[in-house]
């Protein structure tokens, strides 16, 4: 998991009904979110803070905590400075190990001077039992300035380039409802600064992160393992069913003409598991372009996407909740012959593939692999989708293409 699941988000140009540079509902949102800063306004005192997460604590015994700035109208962030410890013991040898061998040693315990906390629970009401938060009475130098561990969190879970947002994170800010995410950007007082996240809607929950030391590595998975409670109770993660939405089926239609240019229709249909859900992310690969975004009975919804990301968010007309089965039909079309896709391994990278030197259509698997690369959409892929149908159409000479290409081959 060293690549991050939820930065493939889908991403792209604007909203069904509105110019393209209009700024939409998850620009405004994500906009709160990248200037996320301590309120100077709401501060208070910390003497012998804990708090509590599955296997991490966090515990301070002076300091200061700051209310962050409200992001779609609630408080999703809170920063503590200070002196303070941490403790996070994973249960199982094996992530033990791998903490070890990339931090140094199995368990941590130590000293830490900050914490960024980045939330959808309930975690504002429960410090609000032992911090009360109020304008200062007056203005210290030597306060430390807590924004620089609150970019530094931010970091983990955005990127300002793709406009991408943890997605488990991001959708109940968007919904504006209440899941059980919690994360802790954590300064550690020697060493390199880590996040632990709990995230529901990942059949291992707890998630420890460093910041990624390969090229194009914005973290690195640490660890990663069950809730507590599940653990302690046996609680296999096959049984589990932790995404708030599944596809249940597509209907894919996908058209290649004369000039091998693609596009298709993807009807998804979609079961909801958790209430109150109204944004939806899919996934796209990037070399498309969406065309229309729409209802079954053909009505228009609202999406965003940014600069051909590969996140696509979607907002429906009204809040869907558990048994409720919307149905999605997206339009799009773009450049997915060549290198990079059915046809890799036959052209040098950073070269376009020439379909009809290639050989693309050289039988229906090749369309077909084409056709679902293309047609891939969704928070699963789309060939793994119970009752997914695929139909393609093709030009009728790609077969002469390819035998031409073949009988050249064989010098005749």
């Amino acid at each position: 998991m060293d690549a991050r699941r939820h930065l493939l988000a889908l991403g792209g140009i604007v909203l069904s009904a509105l110019p393209a540079r209009a700024q939409t509902p998850y620009d405004t949102v994500f906009d709160q979110l990248k200037s996320l800063a301590a309120r100077r306004e709401a501060v208070a005192p910390i003497h012998g803070l804990v708090l509590h997460r599955d296997v991490l604590q966090l515990r301070f015994e002076s300091g200061t905590a700051y209310l962050l700035t409200p992001v779609s109208g609630r408080t999703i962030g809170i920063a503590l400075v200070g002196v303070g410890s941490m403790s996070f013991v994973p249960p199982l040898t094996v992530e033990q190990y791998n903490l070890k061998r990339v931090l140094g040693d199995t368990v941590l315990t130590e000293p830490i001077t900050a914490a960024v906390l980045l939330f959808t629970d309930s975690t504002q009401a429960e410090l609000a039992r032992s911090l009360t938060f109020a304008a200062p009475s007056g203005v210290s130098n030597a306060d430390p300035d807590p924004n620089g561990p609150v970019h530094d969190a931010l970091d983990y879970l955005s990127d300002g380039g793709t406009h991408t947002v943890d997605a488990n994170f991001f959708a109940p800010i968007l919904d504006r409802t209440t899941t059980e995410f919690f994360s802790a950007f954590i300064q550690r007082a020697h060493g390199e600064s880590v996040m632990m996240e709990f995230d529901p809607d990942e059949a291992e929950e707890v998630i420890l992160y460093r910041r990624g030391h390969l090229m194009n590595q914005r973290v690195e998975t640490v660890c990663q393992f069950p809730r507590a409670t599940d653990l302690d109770h046996g609680v296999s993660i096959t049984t589990k069913h932790a995404a708030p939405l599944v596809a249940d089926a597509y209907d894919i239609d996908a058209t290649i003409d004369h000039n091998y240019h693609f596009k298709a229709a993807v009807d998804a249909r979609v079961i909801a598991r958790r209430d109150r859900q109204r944004w939806i992310r899919f996934r796209l690969y990037s070399e498309l372009d969406v065309d229309s975004v729409k209802t079954s009975a053909g009505a228009p919804l609202t999406y965003y996407r940014h600069a051909h990301a590969s996140p696509l968010w979607v907002r429906f007309d009204k809040p869907i909740g558990p048994g409720d089965t919307p149905n999605v039909r997206v339009v799009y079309h773009g450049d997915v012959i060549g290198f990079g896709s059915a046809v890799v391994g036959q052209a040098t990278p950073g070269d376009r593939a020439d379909p009809r030197q290639l050989g693309l259509h050289q039988g229906d698997r090749n369309v077909v692999s084409a056709v679902r690369r293309g047609a891939r959409l969704g928070q699963v892929d789309l060939p793994h989708a119970q009752g997914s149908q695929v139909c393609h159409h093709r030009p009728p000479d790609c077969g002469r293409h390819r035998r031409q290409r073949r009988h050249h081959a064989l010098g005749e």
